[in-house]
């Protein structure tokens, strides 16, 4: 890699990235459930979509979660690459536009592509997911690592 101060990182780095990542999941669940019980509050428990009547918190729930997900985790990674690539703006803003991704990433794959609910779909549509949640932030990546193409294959493969 072609870091900005030159140091490689180690073990803690990438054991600090699993945790990190984790954390910023199980928080953005809570975080997705508080802002849920908000709007359920205020709308109430069931909305109507398209004419038909839907629990407010199954419908919301990816529509809230996700992009909190990338909030958190935009923050969180935030923390750990600062110390090996300084003035990495639009770090956060990336992440979460990638977490946004998995929406048209998960139209396409169900209207377009037409997958069934197997285990080779699901396994290839979490790998498109993963790689298109890695997209923006390799836009990023690409000036200042070298080889960061492979950001995208390691985020694709991390969850497929």
């Amino acid at each position: 890699m072609l870091l900005a101060n030159h140091h490689k990182p180690g073990w803690p780095f990438y054991l600090g990235w699993v945790v990190f990542n984790f954390l910023a999941i199980v928080a953005a669940w809570f975080i997705a459930w508080a802002l849920i019980s908000l709007i359920t509050q205020i709308v109430g428990d069931t909305i109507q979509v398209a004419g038909q009547s839907r629990i407010t918190e199954d419908f919301l729930l990816m529509y809230v979660l996700f992009p909190v997900i990338g909030l958190v985790a935009g923050f969180l990674q935030y923390l750990l690459l600062r110390r090996y690539l300084p003035r990495l703006t639009g770090w956060i803003p990336a992440t979460f536009l990638g977490w946004l991704m998995p929406f048209i990433t998960g139209y396409f794959i169900v209207t377009v592509l037409g997958f069934d609910n197997d285990t080779f779909s699901l396994t290839l549509g979490l790998l498109l997911i993963g790689a298109t949640v890695a997209v923006p932030q390799w836009w990023l990546l690409r000036q200042r690592v070298r080889y960061a193409f492979w950001w995208i294959l390691a985020g694709g493969l991390g969850w497929g």
